[in-house]
Protein backbone atom coordinates (compact mmCIF):
# COMPACT_ATOMS: atom_id res chain seq x y z
CA UNK A 1 0.00 0.00 0.00
CA UNK A 2 1.39 3.40 -0.96
CA UNK A 3 2.09 6.08 1.66
CA UNK A 4 -0.79 8.02 -0.58
CA UNK A 5 -3.10 5.29 -0.05
CA UNK A 6 -2.52 5.12 4.01
CA UNK A 7 -3.61 8.85 4.58
CA UNK A 8 -6.85 8.29 1.81
CA UNK A 9 -8.02 5.08 4.02
CA UNK A 10 -9.06 7.53 6.27
CA UNK A 11 -12.03 8.43 4.41
CA UNK A 12 -13.77 5.31 3.90
CA UNK A 13 -13.47 5.31 0.55
CA UNK A 14 -11.97 1.84 -1.52
CA UNK A 15 -8.35 2.95 -2.39
CA UNK A 16 -6.54 1.07 -4.81
CA UNK A 17 -3.22 2.06 -6.44
CA UNK A 18 -1.68 1.67 -10.09
CA UNK A 19 2.32 2.37 -10.56
CA UNK A 20 2.62 1.95 -14.05
CA UNK A 21 4.51 3.01 -17.10
CA UNK A 22 4.59 6.09 -19.14
CA UNK A 23 4.30 3.22 -21.86
CA UNK A 24 0.65 2.37 -20.57
CA UNK A 25 -1.88 3.81 -22.64
CA UNK A 26 -4.11 6.13 -21.19
CA UNK A 27 -1.58 6.80 -18.64
CA UNK A 28 -0.78 10.13 -19.66
CA UNK A 29 -4.03 11.43 -20.35
CA UNK A 30 -4.36 13.97 -17.46
CA UNK A 31 -2.82 17.51 -16.41
CA UNK A 32 -0.29 15.17 -14.45
CA UNK A 33 1.90 14.68 -17.52
CA UNK A 34 3.35 18.19 -17.22
CA UNK A 35 4.21 17.98 -14.02
CA UNK A 36 6.13 14.42 -15.57
CA UNK A 37 7.65 16.34 -18.13
CA UNK A 38 9.41 18.94 -16.37
CA UNK A 39 10.26 16.08 -13.72
CA UNK A 40 8.07 16.80 -10.31
CA UNK A 41 6.19 14.10 -9.10
CA UNK A 42 2.75 13.73 -9.49
CA UNK A 43 -0.35 12.19 -8.56
CA UNK A 44 -3.40 11.49 -10.68
CA UNK A 45 -6.91 10.45 -8.53
CA UNK A 46 -8.98 8.51 -10.87
CA UNK A 47 -11.65 6.75 -10.18
CA UNK A 48 -11.61 4.77 -13.53
CA UNK A 49 -12.18 7.17 -16.41
CA UNK A 50 -13.21 5.80 -19.85
CA UNK A 51 -14.15 2.74 -17.70
CA UNK A 52 -16.14 4.36 -15.45
CA UNK A 53 -19.68 5.55 -17.53
CA UNK A 54 -20.40 5.15 -21.41
CA UNK A 55 -20.64 8.77 -21.47
CA UNK A 56 -16.92 9.95 -20.34
CA UNK A 57 -15.78 12.76 -22.66
CA UNK A 58 -18.22 12.43 -24.90
CA UNK A 59 -21.40 15.11 -26.05
CA UNK A 60 -23.74 12.98 -23.87
CA UNK A 61 -21.86 13.43 -20.58
CA UNK A 62 -24.12 15.81 -19.02
CA UNK A 63 -24.22 17.26 -15.74
CA UNK A 64 -27.40 15.00 -15.21
CA UNK A 65 -25.42 11.76 -15.88
CA UNK A 66 -22.98 12.47 -13.36
CA UNK A 67 -23.33 10.58 -9.74
CA UNK A 68 -22.25 13.11 -7.80
CA UNK A 69 -22.45 11.11 -4.13
CA UNK A 70 -19.40 9.50 -6.12
CA UNK A 71 -18.01 12.30 -6.77
CA UNK A 72 -17.70 13.67 -3.43
CA UNK A 73 -16.71 10.51 -2.31
CA UNK A 74 -13.32 10.93 -4.40
CA UNK A 75 -13.21 14.41 -3.14
CA UNK A 76 -13.01 13.51 0.55
CA UNK A 77 -10.71 10.72 -0.37
CA UNK A 78 -8.60 13.12 -1.79
CA UNK A 79 -8.68 15.76 0.77
CA UNK A 80 -7.91 13.31 3.44
CA UNK A 81 -4.77 12.29 1.42
CA UNK A 82 -3.59 15.72 0.97
CA UNK A 83 -4.13 17.13 4.33
CA UNK A 84 -2.59 13.70 5.89
CA UNK A 85 0.19 14.00 3.40
CA UNK A 86 1.09 17.95 4.66
CA UNK A 87 1.15 16.91 8.70
CA UNK A 88 3.41 14.43 8.11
Amino acid sequence: MSTWQKHMFYSNVDVNALFAPASLAGIDFSDHLNYWSFGYDALMVIDTAFYRGAHYHQALGLPDTLNYMEVAKKLKATYYGELNMACR
